[in-house]
This record gives structure tokens, sequence and C-alpha cells, in this order.
């Protein structure tokens, strides 16, 4: 009883020592996020992010939060990865040489698959009734059954608190028939020829990651709001 009590109280302070790290030693200052591939059916994304940020202190590693979703590849620009992985909510990222406090670095991740959701909170995919497949997604940045309550990382990685902030640009590229509503300004959109639209938000303020959001749906179903 004592071996598996003192396991159990080891596993807390690990997750708690974990948790603690999320973001130590950089400072995050924009995010550029790419979604695509929504399926809708399957309630799936595909996604790339760049994370710009500034080292406060010397380091080897990074750690970010990433929910449900399963990273594929991540890079940087001037210094190489070493390694990455995944643990629960958590993504290390290892460089093959430490970096010193003051730099800049541009981390590149790619990542998919199924989102994560709650009763009320994460990647939301709604359907107009029960027997219909769903018509819109949208984000919703905090849940209240989780604990914290903090979910801007069920879309894309990031330092996931109430108190970081950095500044966003957003890629939303979905079929011609849905319309992206991002928080921010609008500031273009593309048609892609192949039956795809990307709409580019840019949101300047610098808001905490749970006030980023974003909706898809369709063509006339969309209130545009700046």
């Amino acid at each position: 009883m004592k071996k598996l009590s003192f396991l159990l109280t080891f596993l807390l302070v690990m997750n708690f020592a974990q948790a603690q790290i999320a973001g130590e030693g950089i400072d995050v200052s924009h995010y550029e996020i790419h979604v695509w591939d929504f399926d809708f059916a399957n309630r799936t994304l595909q996604g790339e992010t760049f994370i710009d940020f500034t080292t406060t202190a010397n380091i080897n590693a990074v750690v970010l939060e990433l929910k449900s979703l399963t990273v594929t590849d991540v890079a940087s620009d001037f210094y190489g990865v070493e390694s990455f992985g995944q643990e629960g909510d958590f993504l290390t990222v290892t460089f093959d040489e430490p970096i010193a406090a003051g730099e800049s670095v541009t981390l590149d991740v790619r990542y998919g698959g199924s989102t994560f959701s709650e009763t009320w909170g994460g990647v939301e995919w709604w359907r107009p009734n029960p027997n219909s497949d769903p018509d819109r997604v949208y984000n919703l940045g905090v849940g209240f059954e989780s604990q914290p309550h903090n979910l801007g990382k069920t879309w894309f990685p990031c330092v996931d608190n109430f108190t970081d902030k950095a500044t966003y640009d957003l890629f939303i590229t979905a079929t011609n028939d849905k319309k992206a509503i991002c928080g921010g300004n609008l500031v273009d959109t593309f048609d892609n020829g192949d039956g795809t639209t990307t709409w580019h938000w840019n949101t300047p303020q610098h808001l905490p990651y749970f006030l980023c959001g974003w909706r898809l749906c369709g063509l006339g179903r969309c209130l545009q709001r700046h």
C-alpha cells in the first residue's frame, strides 16, 4: 500500500512539474496558423503552425501544449531539431545544440487528426439537427470540464495559459461552399483553383491564446464580425 501511495504521489509531482515547464525559457510573440482538410464526417483536420519566440534563458529544448492532435514533423529556421515527442498534452522539441538567451527562433510544427471537445469547450463540430452531418466547426478556447480550463491547445501548439499573449495570422482553407470567420481583420481571400479558398485573418493585438478564435460554416450562415 505504501509503494502504491508513493507511486501515485510521484506521478502527480511529475505531471505538475511537466505542466510547470510548458513555455519555460521562451517568450512567444507571434503565431502563424494554417488549418485545412476539414473532414466533417470524421471530425478531423490538418494544421501547420509557425511559432516565433525569443529565448529568455539558455535552452536546449522547448515544451509546448497540443491536445488530441498528432504531430508529424517539426523544423526550425536556423537551429536543427534533434527530436520531438508527445506525452499527454505536452510536445517537447529538443534542438541539436543549445540556444543562448536572447535569440529569435521560429519553430514549424505540422500536425493533424481528431479534435478534442467536451460538453462545452474545445473544437465543436456543430450539426443543425441530430440526424444530419455537421455543417460548421468552431473553437471554444475554454472548457468548464477541463482542469485547467484553457483549451487553445485543441487546435494549434502553444503555451496554453491565461497570461501569455501574442499576435496571430490565421490561414483557414476550406471548400468554396464554406466561409471562415476569425478574430481580428480580414486581410485577403485566395481562390486556390482546386475548389478551395484560403481565408487570411490577422490579429494585431497581443491576446492570450484562448481568445484566438475562428469558425467555419456554410456561405450565408456566418455573421462576419471584425
